[in-house]
């Protein structure tokens, strides 16, 4: 009975294997370990929220000017409303919806979809806004929650938007 080396045929497919369970199980480590680091706000730093959601509200601020060009004013409501009448009115349509949804700027929560955190929690909007000290003069409400997931009316760690983003969503 001739031994089994490896200038035999089978060594071949038996390396092929091994090789293939390994990087399988390593893809799905991967995936899991990325999973684990974006899915609870303490094991995200502060700068990396920051610069993960402002990307975010930048998306959200452009279709917000998308939908104001073409309709002569903002969307009425809030942060549940907005992209459902934007697609509505065509102006988000399909590609961009998908294009975003796969960034993971916008995701449906509780079967509406909506823009979203770097934690992928809805990123607050109302229009008109809430008379508060926080946006007396903002034309819109639109902020983040921060990494505390917790509304603090824009303020504290919440992530509004501001005149250093040069947004121009002032009266």
């Amino acid at each position: 009975m001739a031994e089994r080396g490896c200038g035999s045929p089978s060594c071949g497919k038996e390396k092929y294997v091994l090789l293939s369970v390994g990087i399988a199980l390593c893809a799905v480590g991967a995936v899991a370990l990325l999973m684990k680091g974006c899915s609870k706000g303490e094991e995200m730093d502060e700068a990396t929220y920051k610069r993960i959601t402002l990307d975010h509200i930048g998306a959200f601020i452009h279709e917000l000017r998308n939908y104001e060009i073409k309709m002569g004013t903002l969307p009425r409501g809030d942060e549940m409303a907005v992209v459902p009448q934007m697609i509505r009115e065509k102006t988000l349509d399909p590609g961009t919806l998908g294009r975003l949804t796969n960034q993971g700027k916008i995701k449906k929560v509780g079967g509406t979809y909506c823009f979203v955190d770097a934690l992928g929690k809805p990123i607050l909007y109302r229009f008109p806004p809430r008379e508060t000290a926080a946006n007396k003069q903002n034309r819109i409400e639109l902020y983040a929650f921060g990494l505390n997931g917790i509304d603090n009316n824009g303020l504290d760690d919440d992530l509004p938007i501001s005149e250093s983003l040069e947004l121009n969503l002032k009266k």
